[in-house]
Protein backbone atom coordinates (compact mmCIF):
# COMPACT_ATOMS: atom_id res chain seq x y z
CA UNK A 1 0.00 0.00 0.00
CA UNK A 2 1.31 3.40 -0.89
CA UNK A 3 0.04 6.90 -0.42
CA UNK A 4 -0.20 9.26 -3.36
CA UNK A 5 0.54 12.97 -3.56
CA UNK A 6 -3.21 13.61 -3.74
CA UNK A 7 -3.77 11.70 -0.49
CA UNK A 8 -1.17 13.88 1.24
CA UNK A 9 -2.92 17.02 -0.02
CA UNK A 10 -6.28 15.72 1.18
CA UNK A 11 -5.13 15.46 4.80
CA UNK A 12 -3.67 18.98 4.89
CA UNK A 13 0.05 18.20 5.11
CA UNK A 14 2.00 21.47 4.82
CA UNK A 15 2.39 22.14 1.09
CA UNK A 16 6.16 22.72 1.07
CA UNK A 17 6.77 19.30 2.67
CA UNK A 18 4.29 17.11 0.77
CA UNK A 19 6.74 15.45 -1.63
CA UNK A 20 9.31 14.76 1.12
CA UNK A 21 6.64 13.38 3.41
CA UNK A 22 5.24 11.12 0.71
CA UNK A 23 8.62 9.57 -0.10
CA UNK A 24 9.53 9.12 3.54
CA UNK A 25 6.14 7.72 4.47
CA UNK A 26 6.06 5.16 1.69
CA UNK A 27 9.65 4.10 2.39
CA UNK A 28 9.00 3.56 6.09
CA UNK A 29 5.53 2.01 6.10
CA UNK A 30 6.75 -1.47 5.22
CA UNK A 31 9.55 -1.41 7.79
CA UNK A 32 7.22 -0.51 10.63
CA UNK A 33 4.26 -2.63 9.43
CA UNK A 34 1.98 0.33 8.83
CA UNK A 35 0.43 -1.70 6.07
CA UNK A 36 -3.35 -1.71 6.36
CA UNK A 37 -5.91 0.99 5.67
CA UNK A 38 -6.71 1.29 9.36
CA UNK A 39 -3.05 1.51 10.46
CA UNK A 40 -2.30 4.11 7.82
CA UNK A 41 -5.33 6.11 8.97
CA UNK A 42 -4.27 5.88 12.62
CA UNK A 43 -0.69 6.80 11.81
CA UNK A 44 -1.68 9.77 9.65
CA UNK A 45 -4.19 10.98 12.26
CA UNK A 46 -1.58 10.79 15.02
CA UNK A 47 1.09 12.55 12.97
CA UNK A 48 -1.26 15.25 11.68
CA UNK A 49 -2.51 15.91 15.21
CA UNK A 50 0.88 16.00 16.94
CA UNK A 51 2.72 18.26 14.51
CA UNK A 52 -0.21 19.99 12.79
CA UNK A 53 0.56 18.54 9.37
CA UNK A 54 4.31 19.22 9.77
CA UNK A 55 3.77 22.86 10.60
CA UNK A 56 5.24 22.28 14.08
CA UNK A 57 8.60 20.56 14.37
CA UNK A 58 9.56 21.65 17.89
CA UNK A 59 7.26 21.91 20.92
CA UNK A 60 6.46 25.51 21.79
CA UNK A 61 6.72 26.01 25.54
CA UNK A 62 6.13 29.76 25.48
CA UNK A 63 2.88 29.88 27.45
CA UNK A 64 1.31 33.21 28.35
CA UNK A 65 -1.84 32.88 30.43
CA UNK A 66 -1.15 30.97 33.66
CA UNK A 67 -4.57 29.34 33.36
CA UNK A 68 -3.38 27.50 30.24
CA UNK A 69 -0.48 25.96 32.16
CA UNK A 70 -2.96 24.86 34.79
CA UNK A 71 -5.08 23.17 32.08
CA UNK A 72 -2.20 21.41 30.36
CA UNK A 73 -0.35 20.30 33.52
CA UNK A 74 -2.90 20.44 36.38
CA UNK A 75 -0.76 18.34 38.75
CA UNK A 76 2.28 20.56 38.27
CA UNK A 77 0.46 23.90 38.35
CA UNK A 78 -2.12 23.71 41.11
CA UNK A 79 -2.18 27.49 41.66
CA UNK A 80 -1.88 30.67 39.63
CA UNK A 81 1.10 31.67 41.77
CA UNK A 82 3.08 28.60 40.71
CA UNK A 83 2.05 28.96 37.06
CA UNK A 84 3.05 32.66 36.97
CA UNK A 85 6.67 31.68 37.66
CA UNK A 86 6.86 29.91 34.27
CA UNK A 87 5.00 32.31 31.98
CA UNK A 88 7.03 33.43 28.91
CA UNK A 89 9.99 31.30 29.99
CA UNK A 90 10.11 28.20 27.75
CA UNK A 91 13.43 26.95 29.08
CA UNK A 92 12.40 27.13 32.73
CA UNK A 93 9.02 25.56 31.92
CA UNK A 94 10.52 22.67 29.95
CA UNK A 95 13.04 21.96 32.67
CA UNK A 96 10.27 21.92 35.28
CA UNK A 97 7.57 19.88 33.55
CA UNK A 98 9.92 17.29 32.03
CA UNK A 99 12.42 17.03 34.93
CA UNK A 100 13.06 13.55 36.31
CA UNK A 101 10.70 11.98 33.75
CA UNK A 102 11.11 10.14 30.47
CA UNK A 103 14.76 9.42 31.28
CA UNK A 104 15.58 13.11 31.85
CA UNK A 105 17.68 14.40 34.69
CA UNK A 106 16.69 17.17 37.10
CA UNK A 107 15.97 20.79 36.12
CA UNK A 108 19.66 21.73 36.40
CA UNK A 109 20.58 19.38 33.51
CA UNK A 110 18.49 21.35 30.98
CA UNK A 111 17.22 17.98 29.65
CA UNK A 112 13.60 19.04 29.91
CA UNK A 113 14.06 21.97 27.58
CA UNK A 114 16.63 20.41 25.24
CA UNK A 115 14.65 17.17 24.91
CA UNK A 116 11.17 18.70 24.61
CA UNK A 117 8.88 17.51 21.84
CA UNK A 118 10.40 17.27 18.37
CA UNK A 119 9.37 15.58 15.17
CA UNK A 120 6.24 14.02 13.79
CA UNK A 121 5.05 12.63 17.14
CA UNK A 122 6.66 15.31 19.27
CA UNK A 123 9.18 12.82 20.70
CA UNK A 124 9.99 13.94 24.24
CA UNK A 125 12.57 12.82 26.80
CA UNK A 126 16.01 11.26 26.91
CA UNK A 127 14.79 7.67 26.83
CA UNK A 128 12.96 8.22 23.52
CA UNK A 129 15.81 10.23 22.03
CA UNK A 130 18.20 7.38 22.86
CA UNK A 131 15.97 4.86 21.12
CA UNK A 132 15.59 7.04 18.05
CA UNK A 133 19.25 8.04 17.91
CA UNK A 134 20.20 4.41 17.41
CA UNK A 135 18.53 4.64 14.04
CA UNK A 136 18.35 8.30 13.08
CA UNK A 137 20.77 11.16 12.78
CA UNK A 138 18.33 13.99 13.43
CA UNK A 139 14.57 13.81 13.93
CA UNK A 140 14.31 17.49 13.09
CA UNK A 141 14.87 16.63 9.42
CA UNK A 142 11.52 16.05 7.74
CA UNK A 143 12.46 12.86 5.95
CA UNK A 144 13.42 11.36 9.29
CA UNK A 145 10.44 12.66 11.24
CA UNK A 146 8.17 10.04 9.74
CA UNK A 147 10.76 7.36 10.42
CA UNK A 148 10.94 8.34 14.09
CA UNK A 149 7.15 8.18 14.36
CA UNK A 150 7.12 4.73 12.78
CA UNK A 151 9.92 3.57 15.07
CA UNK A 152 7.92 4.72 18.09
CA UNK A 153 4.83 2.77 17.05
CA UNK A 154 6.90 -0.29 16.08
CA UNK A 155 8.68 -0.21 19.45
CA UNK A 156 5.29 -0.30 21.17
CA UNK A 157 4.79 -3.60 19.25
CA UNK A 158 1.66 -2.30 17.64
CA UNK A 159 2.33 -4.53 14.66
CA UNK A 160 1.54 -7.55 16.82
CA UNK A 161 -1.84 -6.53 18.24
CA UNK A 162 -4.76 -4.18 17.61
CA UNK A 163 -3.87 -0.56 18.23
CA UNK A 164 -5.11 0.69 21.61
CA UNK A 165 -7.58 3.56 21.90
CA UNK A 166 -4.89 6.06 22.86
CA UNK A 167 -3.54 5.79 19.31
CA UNK A 168 -6.97 6.47 17.83
CA UNK A 169 -7.01 10.20 18.40
CA UNK A 170 -9.61 11.52 16.06
CA UNK A 171 -12.39 9.45 14.55
CA UNK A 172 -13.26 12.35 12.27
CA UNK A 173 -9.68 12.73 11.06
CA UNK A 174 -9.32 8.98 10.62
CA UNK A 175 -12.53 8.81 8.60
CA UNK A 176 -11.31 11.66 6.40
CA UNK A 177 -7.99 9.94 5.85
CA UNK A 178 -9.60 6.56 5.30
CA UNK A 179 -12.29 7.75 2.91
CA UNK A 180 -10.62 10.63 1.07
CA UNK A 181 -6.88 10.25 1.37
CA UNK A 182 -6.01 6.63 0.82
CA UNK A 183 -5.83 6.34 -2.97
CA UNK A 184 -4.08 3.04 -3.53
Amino acid sequence: MKLTLQSIRDVNIKSSTQQDFLGSFNANCAEFKINTFLRIAHFMAQVCYECDGFRIQVENLNYKPPQRLMQVWPKRFATIEIANQYINNPQKLGNYVYADRLGNGGPETNDGYNLRGHGALQTTGKSWYRLISKKLFSIAQLALMVNSAGLYLWNKQLDQKPWPKKYKLSICMQRTIYEKAIHL
